[in-house]
């Protein structure tokens, strides 16, 4: 049933909501920890993944419009403040009248709380990190608290997947050479590399001219191949906010510490 006939008698047509969410985790005690607030839902809102479009379902991720303070389905590649999730749709809501005019409404969003990661309606990498101070996920409970929550070793050449978000990266126990790959570019994805060895470490881009790094728009590989001036040597990279670029930061064990930029 999806609408009121004339004089109020229910009309058939097709369904509209498939889907119940449960959103939060954690029994009564940690929904209390749940937080909510109103909101106004800006009539162009989508739901591209229901049928139709236009109505919402609970779980999907809204980004705040910066032109109006409305809300408005999360896209992480928006320019108009979308592109920052910051609240969870948390009831089922229609962005449309029952004569199809786009219709700004008010309703209860959650902006805190222990959430279900996949009852989350576009979520993902970017989404998950900006998120993270608000949320508690089910599924990640040490990266609610920890920016890199796993150390992992390295000792030969290695291709860093989106998988690998927020991890660091050593060369402990490397006999030589370590050589790191990135991802696909992506907003969202960070990644620390530290050189536990008497050995060359570089990290290098999958396309050319991907990396900003000192003095240097357009580097392939970054990393520390002077003798006697390897170990100590971290770089951490991050996507730039349009994930066009690596950003590249270079951390020196030594203020006479050499890095290694190609272009």
């Amino acid at each position: 049933m999806t609408r009121l006939g004339g004089f109020g008698v229910p009309g058939a047509g097709a369904i509209e909501l498939t889907t119940e969410r449960e959103i939060l985790w954690g029994g009564d005690a940690a929904k209390g920890m749940a937080i909510y607030k109103s909101a106004v839902m800006d009539g162009t809102a989508r739901d591209a993944g229901n049928t139709p479009t236009t109505v919402l379902r609970p779980g999907l991720l809204l980004g705040i419009i910066t032109a109006t303070g409305q809300y408005k389905e999360y896209n992480p590649a928006g320019t108009d403040g979308s592109e920052v999730a910051s609240l969870i749709l948390s009831v089922e809501l229609r962005a449309q009248d029952f004569d199809a005019n786009n219709a700004d409404r008010v309703f209860p969003a959650l902006c805190a709380g222990p959430v279900k990661a996949g009852q989350l309606l576009l979520l993902d990498v970017q989404a998950r990190g900006q998120l993270q101070r608000q949320f508690l996920f089910d599924d990640d409970l040490i990266g609610n608290i920890n920016p890199f929550p796993q150390v992992v070793a390295k000792t030969a050449a290695y291709t860093v997947t989106a998988a690998d978000n927020n991890t660091v990266f050593t060369t402990q126990g490397a006999a030589g050479t370590v050589a790191f790959t990135l991802p696909t570019l992506a907003r969202g994805l960070r990644y620390r590399f530290f050189n536990e060895a008497a050995e060359d470490m570089t990290v290098a881009s999958v396309v050319t001219d991907e990396m900003v790094a000192f003095n240097d728009l357009t580097a392939d590989s970054v990393g520390f191949t002077t003798a006697s001036e390897e170990i100590g040597g971290a770089i951490e990279v991050m996507a730039n906010a349009d994930a066009t670029k690596w950003i590249v930061f270079m951390h020196l064990g030594a203020e006479t510490q050499t890095p290694a930029i190609a272009t």
